[in-house]
């Protein structure tokens, strides 16, 4: 079950990801959405077990991170979800209640559309939500062939919105191994603080 009770608006974009850290191309790429989809609010959702990751830093880290690296843009929030990682059978019927009346949009990057088919209830989710693709290859038809793909399987055409940031080429794997070299690039400031004064990411145990 998701906690807290956020204002309802009309246009809600959800960013549902591990975060490990939650960097600066997620914000260009979730500030960028804001405008060029018209959304009202975005909120980011930091899932405790990620699918296809293992090692990830602690919940409340990565949710501690997530809140101040959104602190400075009123645009952006964060909810909680109460089990281990987004699924179309428990969240989704969560989001729908919550943003009774709204139009929900899912932000993700190019990886994970691509897993898309693999996920269960496609057709329930597609039938329900809008997607924000962040691109960091931009390789446009490579994603319209997997958003045809979702077609011959769901027999609806998926709403979809690519997006390729300036920020594209950052992604969390790459901020850690800096990290680990105690290069402190790409993440705000309060976010590097926060992992430096918590020992974040000095370890060999972090997710690929």
């Amino acid at each position: 079950m998701l906690r807290r009770n956020p204002r309802r608006v009309k246009k809600v974009g959800i960013f549902s990801g591990s975060f490990d850290p939650v960097h600066e191309g997620h914000l260009a790429f979730a500030l960028q959405a804001s405008k060029r989809c018209n959304l009202n609010k975005i909120y980011f959702m930091v899932e405790p077990s990620p699918r296809r990751k293992q090692g990830v830093r602690a919940l409340e880290h990565r949710e501690k991170m997530v809140a101040l690296a959104t602190a400075g843009h009123k645009i952006l929030g964060q909810i909680m979800l109460g089990h281990d990682r987004f699924t179309v059978e428990l969240t989704l019927p969560n989001l729908l209640s919550r943003f009774k009346g709204s139009e929900l949009y899912f932000l993700m990057g190019d990886d994970v559309f691509r897993h898309l088919p693999q996920w269960g209830n496609l057709q329930t989710l597609v039938e329900q939500v809008s997607f924000i693709v962040g691109s960091r290859t931009a390789n446009h038809l490579q994603l319209k062939q997997q958003q045809e793909l979702i077609f011959q399987i769901t027999g609806l055409k998926s709403r979809v919105k690519i997006l390729t940031t300036d920020q594209h080429h950052l992604s969390s794997s790459a901020v850690r191994a800096n990290l680990r070299r105690g290069r402190l690039e790409g993440i705000s400031h309060p976010v590097k603080d926060y992992i430096l004064r918590q020992g974040l990411y000095q370890s060999t145990g972090i997710s690929k």
